[in-house]
């Protein structure tokens, strides 16, 4: 067994013997003394009988009183009872006996009952330490100050926090019993404490009184506290109509609220100084905030937008399908955008503008909008154009005068075996690169105008990319070969197109191609048909495209960077033109390319039926 069985077994055993044998051995004792003693004889036995009742009934409790309250009685009835020193039992000895024991249950009762209630009583006084002392310890470690006061303003009961304030190294007994009103916090300040007088006499028991305060702590620091002042309602406490005050340190609240403050001033500054529209809304468009460029860009006043007009309103209606695919794209990534789309001002018209939409409060979906004006832009654009319009025009005509009379010049000295023909060969060259270049000034002026034309006729899309292959090929002498796919489909692939113009596109990627590959890397050719739609596509294994360019391939006057020798340059407009001549034929262009591991150009065309 183990030590704690033992130890529970010795202190049952020896509870037994205290309740059953002691008083055996205690009754029997007091008996042969009081028998065998002269000193016996000279006392009361009754008296001694009591005091073994009560002895026995403090030691083992109310049933070990009982039981030694029996044998007493029969102690008692040998004594007392005549004859004496007898046990003799008739009617009247025994009436005698169950009045002596009924006298000793009485004993008993009387003093288990007193014992119970002491044991009680010292039990809940044991209690209500150990509570005052948790009550003490919880109060001290708060880091609010708690103090209860009179009505006077004499101070009953403190926290060690409060103590802390008032330079009393936290000993508040030293507080107890002086005026509040005498403490660091409030006695050099009169307006302080006429607001803490004012606040004590109008509280009541129903509802406390809070505010804002300034006060000194530790004679130096001024520090901002939420008091709270409230009267206790308790009638069993002991501070019943006393008046309870907490008081919460707030400074670094304040000094934040300050903070913020001096940044919502900055900010509003920031943002009505700024030349760039800015707008903050909600996800369904409600206008929560807006800058004054914003409202200069669509002409409208604050007080006629605010609440009354919402965002997506203000948008003009060719762009009505753009706000939600922004809002989802800046949901998840935290952003979107650039991009371009119109806005509609106050008198009805539309002003061009480049948009973006940060996501500055997920919980709530609020989105912070910059807007750019464009207009001004735009028309710089339009002036550009019509410059490259009418500049392209006027230089066409010298430029094909010029070239007849080279390509005269240069049969005549051919004929006379003039060695001076290859500087003609020179011009022509020259003259067909400049040609090009207004070629492509003309095509992109008619795409910015609207004015592409197409020839629309059904054309066998094989037969017109084998012809372009050949035409390269010629071109390239043959560097880079050039050829069609062995799983391409080859027959009666008809598409309604303009054949010049799908000429043009093939010959840009074919020559593209060849431009960005080494020389003895070879191009190949791939035609399929996919849900009722002919891709073409034109693959390299030449330098490839960084991922950062894809997107700006097909922008105008966009050029890769590369390490290669290109001697033959380009304005960057051929991906433009070719994107804008799928598009009007109702296409799709695009690539998909990695730096080093070439890239692969592809069109799609819807096939044409009947």
């Amino acid at each position: 067994m183990e030590n704690n069985d033992w130890g529970n077994i010795s202190r049952r055993l020896l509870r037994l013997f205290l309740r059953y044998i002691f008083p055996f051995i205690f009754v029997g004792l007091i008996i042969v003394i009081l028998h065998s003693t002269a000193f016996g004889r000279s006392l009361s036995p009754y008296v001694f009988m009591s005091l073994i009742v009560i002895i026995q009934t403090i030691i083992g409790g109310g049933i070990s009183g009982y039981f030694t309250a029996f044998l007493t009685s029969i102690g008692a009835y040998y004594f007392l009872t005549q004859p004496y020193d007898s046990l003799k039992f008739d009617n009247t000895s025994v009436s005698q006996l169950i009045i002596f024991f009924s006298q000793f249950v009485f004993i008993v009762f009387i003093f288990n009952k007193y014992i119970k209630n002491l044991t009680k009583t010292n039990l809940r006084n044991k209690l209500l330490k150990t509570s005052q002392k948790k009550l003490r310890s919880i109060i001290d470690n708060v880091s609010n100050s708690i103090i209860i006061i009179d009505s006077s303003g004499k101070i009953k009961e403190a926290n060690r926090t409060f103590a802390a304030l008032n330079n009393n190294n936290n000993n508040w007994k030293e507080l107890i019993g002086s005026s509040i009103y005498t403490t660091i916090l409030w006695i050099d300040n009169a307006s302080a404490q006429a607001k803490l007088k004012e606040a004590i006499k109008n509280t009541n028991l129903n509802r406390p009184i809070v505010y804002d305060d300034c006060l000194r702590i530790n004679s130096l620091d001024l520090h901002y506290f939420s008091l709270s002042i409230s009267k206790i309602d308790d009638k069993n406490s002991m501070w019943e109509g006393s008046i309870l005050i907490t008081g919460e340190d707030i400074n670094e609240r304040k000094e934040y609220e300050r903070d913020l403050k001096i940044a919502q001033k900055n900010y509003s500054k920031i943002i009505n100084s700024n030349i760039v529209g800015m707008v903050i809304s909600d996800s369904v468009g409600n206008i929560l905030e807006i800058n004054e460029a914003f409202l200069k860009i669509i002409n409208y006043s604050r007080t006629e937008i605010m609440n009354k007009i919402n965002l997506f309103q203000l948008i003009f209606p060719g762009y009505i399908n753009s706000p939600k695919a922004f809002l989802n794209q800046a949901m998840s990534n935290g952003q979107s955008g650039p991009n371009h789309k119109e806005l509609l001002k106050k008198d009805g018209s539309s002003v061009p503008v480049l948009s973006s939409k940060i996501l500055i409060d997920g919980k709530k979906k609020h989105y912070l909008e910059i807007v750019m004006d464009l207009t001004m832009q735009k028309e710089l654009d339009r002036k550009k154009d019509e410059f490259i319009s009418i500049a392209s025009h006027e230089l066409k005509t010298p430029l094909t005068t010029i070239k007849g009379y080279a390509q005269l010049l240069a049969e005549n000295i051919q004929d006379r075996n003039n060695s001076n023909y290859k500087y003609i060969e020179v011009i022509n060259r020259q003259l067909v690169k400049l040609n090009d270049i207004v070629n492509d000034l003309l095509d992109m002026s008619r795409i910015q105008s609207g004015k592409l034309i197409l020839n629309l006729k059904k054309i066998d899309i094989t037969q017109l990319i084998k012809n372009s292959i050949d035409e390269i090929s010629l071109i390239s002498l043959g560097s880079n070969p050039i050829v069609l796919a062995n799983n391409s489909e080859e027959t009666g692939l008809v598409v309604n197109a303009d054949e010049v113009r799908l000429s043009q596109v093939m010959s840009n990627l074919l020559i593209n191609a060849v431009k960005f590959s080494h020389p003895t890397d070879s191009i190949e050719v791939g035609i399929k048909v996919e849900n009722k739609k002919i891709i073409v596509t034109v693959k390299d294994s030449g330098i490839g495209i960084a991922e950062s360019e894809v997107s700006k391939i097909f922008d105008k006057f966009y050029q890769v960077e590369t390490n290669l020798d290109i001697t033959n340059k380009t304005m960057g407009l051929g991906l433009y033109i070719s994107k804008e001549i799928i598009t009007a034929h109702g296409g799709q262009i695009g690539l998909t390319s990695k730096l080093n591991q070439g890239s692969t150009f592809y069109f799609s065309l819807p096939i044409y039926t009947d």
